[in-house]
């Protein structure tokens, strides 16, 4: 997703009549949510591949485990944490769920009022992480109202106001970030400072689904849409079709094009 040393978010699509139609390259927010989780999970914290830096403050996984530690002791549960967030297993870092709960908004509100002077960029840094994966996890007309949460409303004007979060308050602090990390004094190796940001590939992600996601919604609004839900951007039908695939397909691991033509107009049929 490079073009001339550049990332890019789309490309013309030249299969459509209309020369102003694109097609963008978006990584499922529930993936992007699991990679963000595990990069705070190894920041001076189990592999201790990262030591995330920004602002002069440190964002480690220990001020999430103080935090569970905290909610445990005082039996207010206050927050979803339980051991299963925190001890992460091959099992459980795949999990959806438990990667959402570690980075909402009740955990970064609590480590805000609660994590003192040193948490205070972890809890910054998981709020904007709780609006975005909202954002990009619109599913229904009502669950914003049942919720209580704005972000999990339809988007259905070009000048919503989460565009402008997206891309100028959650993107600008994760280039920020970038920024400082790079600009940062001391005699500090690439490897030294890869460890203070994001992976290339959660950083890449993040960029160019925020870009996708804000201007694919814009143009379906602006083409007769009436709303947008955010979660349809989203690899899940793939996924099923092609799980569909290998279950008919049994044993038949690598299948010809002949027996994917067959499996295919089954699948097909059983549509009608």
């Amino acid at each position: 997703m490079h073009n001339d040393g550049k990332m890019c978010y789309k490309t013309p699509n030249l299969f459509a009549t209309d020369q102003q139609r694109y097609l963008y390259f978006i990584s499922d927010a529930p993936h992007l949510v699991k990679t963000v989780r595990n990069n705070l999970a190894s920041s001076g914290w189990g592999k201790n591949t990262k030591y995330l830096w920004n602002n002069e403050k440190d964002i480690l996984w220990r001020h999430i485990v103080d935090i569970y530690r905290h909610d445990s002791e005082s039996q207010l549960s206050m927050t979803k944490l339980t051991s299963d967030h925190i001890h992460l297993t091959p099992h459980s870092v795949m999990n959806v769920k438990l990667a959402a709960q570690v980075l909402s908004y009740s955990v970064g509100s609590l480590l805000m009022a609660y994590g003192g002077e040193q948490g205070q960029e972890t809890a910054k840094f998981i709020l904007l992480m709780d609006r975005f994966f909202d954002c990009l996890n619109v599913r229904s007309i009502q669950e914003g109202h049942h919720k209580r949460k704005a972000d999990l409303l339809p988007f259905r004007t070009l000048n919503d106001q989460r565009f402008e979060f997206l891309e100028r308050e959650f993107l600008g602090y994760v280039l920020a970030w970038k920024q400082a990390v790079d600009s940062r004094p001391g005699n500090f190796k690439k490897s030294e400072r890869n460890k203070m940001f994001l992976t290339d590939q959660t950083f890449e992600g993040l960029w160019t689904t925020v870009h996708s996601t804000i201007e694919a919604t814009q143009y379906l609004l602006s083409n007769g849409v009436e709303f947008v839900l955010t979660h349809t951007f989203c690899q899940d039908p793939l996924e099923e079709h092609f799980g569909r695939h290998r279950g008919l397909g049994r044993r038949a691991d690598n299948p010809s094009l002949w027996i994917f033509g067959q499996v295919e107009t089954v699948i097909y049929a059983g549509e009608l």
